[in-house]
């Protein structure tokens, strides 16, 4: 994985798999567009530990690999996303369908007898050594989910036009928590990449925010107490900046789509709760 990553340094070549910071015994995506922002260096690093001490890839056939999270100020976790540094959801994801056949293909590529050097070199007078293959043995337990979350970005889009329409209609001046509400600004961060200049100026405009500026105003706005965030108003605007960005995706990953599902369940409980209460309330003056 390291003989992969090292030979595909970010400064090495501009394919999709020159994305890596050479290390000699850490795995780091590298993340470009740190250049320009707050965002963190990486994307993601990864270390390999085995029976808990660090490890060298020459050392075992069989190693864990190990997500922590990026240094950042307590609280702050603007900086996580597929934008920023990895959530440990995307970076398994990644890793087991992205990572894997790269490395795979590569190894196929090189191991030839006359260039193998290192951990794939052949001895002379020996067997040859089976064909390398990378094996990654998932030990994640993910979080179980409603049977009716979306599970496609179509399916995303129209949960979130349900939220959208039921919180645009409420009328009944009851606040909402102020995390139903950073929660979606948080899912507009996360899918910001998303957008286009068109799409830019229309968050811009929702969120009274510069469309050049987003990806620092952002952050600030979810962390300004000074705003009423308990209005449906501010919801409403959020979730339709969400879904602005969603149309523009052909595909999300199965953690992107997950990651969303968990922060808009507060928005969803609090239409079950007013759905519930208007029945009742029918019900009672009937």
């Amino acid at each position: 994985m390291l003989d992969f990553a090292n030979t595909h340094d970010f400064e090495k070549g501009d394919t999709s798999r020159h994305i890596f910071d050479r290390s000699a015994g850490l795995l780091k995506i590298y993340n470009p567009s740190s250049r320009q922002t707050t965002a963190s260096v990486h994307h993601l690093v990864l270390k390999a530990v085995s029976d808990g001490e660090s490890a060298l890839q020459w050392e075992q056939d069989s190693l864990l690999l190990i997500w922590q999270p990026p240094t950042v100020a307590p609280g702050d976790s603007s900086l996580v996303g597929p934008a920023g540094y990895w959530d440990v959801e995307h970076a398994h994801e990644w890793l087991v369908d992205t990572f894997a056949g790269w490395a795979n293909d590569w190894a196929k590529q090189t191991q030839a007898p006359e260039t193998r050097t290192g951990w794939l070199r052949r001895t002379r007078g020996h067997p040859p050594a089976e064909p390398f293959e990378l094996h990654i043995d998932s030990h994640a337990i993910l979080p179980r989910r409603d049977f009716h979350s979306p599970r496609t970005v179509s399916e995303l889009i129209e949960f979130c036009t349900h939220l959208q329409g039921h919180f645009y209609l409420d009328k009944s001046g009851v606040p909402v928590k102020r995390e139903t509400t950073t929660n979606v600004l948080q899912l507009v961060l996360r899918f910001l990449s998303l957008g286009g200049e068109g799409e830019r100026r229309y968050i811009a405009g929702k969120l009274t925010l510069r469309s050049d500026m987003l990806d620092g105003a952002i952050p600030g706005l979810i962390a300004d107490t000074s705003k009423r965030f308990d209005l449906v108003a501010w919801l409403d605007n959020a979730l339709r900046c969400l879904i602005q960005l969603l149309r523009n995706a052909e595909r999300l990953t199965q953690s992107d789509i997950d990651f969303a599902v968990d922060l808009l369940m507060p928005a969803a409980n609090r239409v079950r709760e007013d759905l519930l209460c208007q029945a009742f309330s029918l019900r009672a003056s009937s």
